[in-house]
C-alpha cells in the first residue's frame, strides 16, 4: 500500500501566493499560482515533509522573473515546505482516503537558489516570506492517481522583491486560498517500502 498512497498535502502550501501590489487583492480570486513539488513520507513515525516550488504567480508575468537562469527546483526563488502528520483510513473499495495534519506552510524567498530534490532542507534556507496555517485535511489515493484539495489562511507575511516589483503575499490571497494537487501513486527511486517519496503539481485558487 505504501506504493499507491501519495499525500497530496501539498497542496499547500504550499502555498499561499504572492501579490504584486495591494490594489490586486481586489481582484484575487482565480489562479493564483502553479506549484510542482514532492511529497517524502515515514510511515513507521507516520509523519511527512512536503517540498516544492513555485512555477507560476498571478501579476509576474516573466517566467524569468522567477527563476535564477534556466527554469528548474534548482533556480527557483520562491519555495515552500511544510512537516506534516498522518493517518491512512481504512480503504474504500479502491481508495484510500488519509487524513492529514497539515499544519504550518512555509513559503520562502531564497536570492542565490541551490535547491535539490534530494535534500528537502534546500527548499527551506531561504527568508520566509509568508506563513501559513492549515486545518486537518482529507486526500485520496485512487489505482492510477491522486488527488487533494486543501485550505489555507495567511498567518503572516514580509514584502521582498520579485523581478523588479515588490511582493506582498497577504495582498493576493487576502481571503485565504485553496490548492488543488495531483500526481501519481507510484514511488520515485530512491524510495524504500517505510519511506516512499512521490512526485505531485497543482495550482492554488484565491479565495473571493
Amino acid at each position: 500500500m505504501t506504493r499507491r498512497f501519495v499525500p497530496i498535502v501539498l497542496t499547500s502550501l504550499l502555498l499561499a501566493g504572492p501579490a504584486l501590489a495591494d490594489d490586486l487583492s481586489q481582484n484575487a480570486d482565480g489562479i493564483a499560482y502553479h506549484y510542482v513539488a514532492r511529497v517524502k513520507l515515514d510511515f513507521i513515525a507516520s509523519t511527512g515533509v512536503v517540498y516544492g516550488y513555485l512555477t507560476a504567480v498571478s501579476g509576474v508575468n516573466s517566467t524569468q522573473a522567477l527563476f535564477n537562469g534556466t527554469p528548474s527546483e534548482a533556480t527557483a526563488y520562491l519555495t515552500f515546505r511544510a512537516d506534516i502528520k498522518f493517518q491512512v483510513l481504512p480503504g474504500n473499495g479502491g481508495i484510500v482516503p488519509t487524513l492529514v495534519e497539515a499544519g504550518t506552510w512555509s513559503v520562502y524567498y531564497t536570492a542565490s537558489p541551490a535547491h535539490s530534490w534530494d535534500q528537502p532542507d534546500t527548499f527551506s534556507n531561504g527568508r520566509v516570506v509568508a506563513v501559513m496555517d492549515r486545518p486537518v485535511e482529507q486526500f485520496s489515493t485512487y489505482p492510477t492517481f491522486a488527488i487533494n484539495a486543501g485550505a489555507a489562511d495567511v498567518r503572516s507575511s514580509s514584502l521582498f522583491r520579485l523581478g523588479g516589483q515588490v511582493i506582498n503575499w497577504r495582498a493576493l490571497i487576502p481571503r485565504g486560498v485553496v490548492d488543488v494537487t495531483s500526481g501519481s501513486p507510484v514511488a520515485l527511486p530512491g524510495s524504500t517500502a517505510t519511506s516512499p517519496i512521490f512526485a505531485v503539481a497543482g495550482y492554488g485558487l484565491a479565495g473571493r
